[in-house]
C-alpha cells in the first residue's frame, strides 16, 4: 500500500546548461543529480512510496515549469531538490 505522501524528486540543472560541472568538465552536475533521482526514486518506491521526477528530460525546462509541475500534484508533497557544486578537478 502507497503512502499518502507524495514525494517529488527535483533534478539540477540540465544538459543545456553551460558551466553547471566541475572545472576539468568531467563532473556534470545534472547527470549526477539524475543519476541519483533514479536511484533514489527506486529505493522509495520500494518501501511504498508514491514518487516523481519533476524533470524527466535531460534539458533544462525552466523554472516555471518546474513550479508548475510540482504545484499540480494534489497530494500532500515533499520536495527534495538535489544540487552539489563541483569544485577542484572530477576526481575529487
Amino acid at each position: 500500500m502507497a503512502k499518502r505522501l507524495k514525494i517529488i524528486l527535483d533534478r539540477a540543472h540540465g544538459s543545456d546548461d553551460v558551466g553547471k560541472c566541475s572545472p576539468d568538465g568531467t563532473h556534470k552536475e545534472w547527470l549526477w543529480s539524475k543519476n541519483i533521482c533514479i536511484r533514489l526514486r527506486d529505493a522509495l518506491k520500494k518501501v511504498g512510496y508514491d514518487v516523481c521526477i519533476s524533470v524527466p528530460e535531460d534539458t533544462e525546462p525552466g523554472l516555471n515549469t518546474r513550479l508548475r509541475r510540482m504545484n499540480s500534484i494534489s497530494s500532500p508533497a515533499l520536495v527534495i531538490s538535489l544540487h552539489n557544486n563541483a569544485a577542484g578537478m572530477g576526481d575529487k
